[in-house]
């Protein structure tokens, strides 16, 4: 961690970070992604944001591309570990946003999703343009936390102490597959009440630390320009850039 240029109190409990330093971090394990793959993302997300499982082949048709192009796609290069299917090849998660239930809870429009982690819950609102309400559970105490999260900030959480635990992904991220980047990743970064809380969740488990819920916030900022920059610019003025209805 001490490369990444952050530091700590000293009683352990709140960390002062260097989100810049942290982002370099993340980044040499988030390849950027092309822009035919940064339209594909947004497409995933928008369509599992309606709360079904998605067929691969109907965005093939709305992208105006080959099935057998985007599985490439989906199978390979930056989206390789961000691809969750079920037994019938459909796709029920994509980067964080599930429609398989996770400890985290993540209603839009009344619609109920999941996500993988505590920090796809803050950087997901701005991906979809939506206002989401959160609801996840502390791994210390089991309280529940309630958020809700616009695409420009965090406008209300319960606890008032909430923050995040976090960890640098290790290199082999980006070779891993999705299952093991749950497992290694996204199964630690978690809601948790309280920075006192946090110590005792963070203690035993090497590598982590806590965030504010405004920095986790801002770092998901910063992944969402790096890795969507071009097509969310794009999609600003769209008119489809919503998440689509259920119907």
């Amino acid at each position: 961690m001490g490369s990444c240029g952050f530091g700590r109190s000293d009683d352990m409990t709140v960390y002062t970070p260097d989100l810049d330093a942290i982002f370099t971090c993340l980044a040499a394990t988030c390849p950027r992604l092309t822009t035919p793959e940064q339209r594909v993302g947004l497409e995933l997300y928008r369509r599992l944001a309606r709360g079904a499982p998605v067929y691969p082949q109907r965005v093939a048709d709305s992208l105006e591309t080959t099935s057998g192009d985007l599985l490439t796609m989906l199978d390979g290069g930056g989206l390789r570990n961000l691809v969750c299917y079920d037994r019938d090849r459909r796709i029920i998660g994509f980067g964080g946003l599930s429609v398989a239930q996770t400890v985290h809870r993540f209603t839009v429009d009344g619609r109920t999703l999941y996500t993988w982690c505590a920090w796809d819950a803050l950087f997901i609102p701005e991906l979809l343009e939506v206002t989401a309400d959160v609801r996840s559970a502390c791994p210390r105490t089991g309280a529940t936390i309630r958020l809700s999260v616009t695409p420009e900030r965090i406008i209300s959480a319960e606890p008032s102490e909430t923050v995040v635990s976090f960890l640098l992904p290790s290199a082999a991220l980006g070779r891993s597959t999705t299952a093991e980047s749950i497992a290694s990743f996204c199964d630690h970064v978690r809601f948790v009440a309280s920075p006192a809380d946090g110590r005792g969740w963070a203690a035993p488990r090497v590598g982590m630390f806590l965030l504010s819920l405004d920095d986790a916030f801002c770092l998901g900022k910063m992944y969402n320009a790096r890795r969507f920059g071009a097509a969310l610019d794009d999609a600003a003025g769209s008119p489809d850039r919503r998440a689509p209805s259920a119907a």
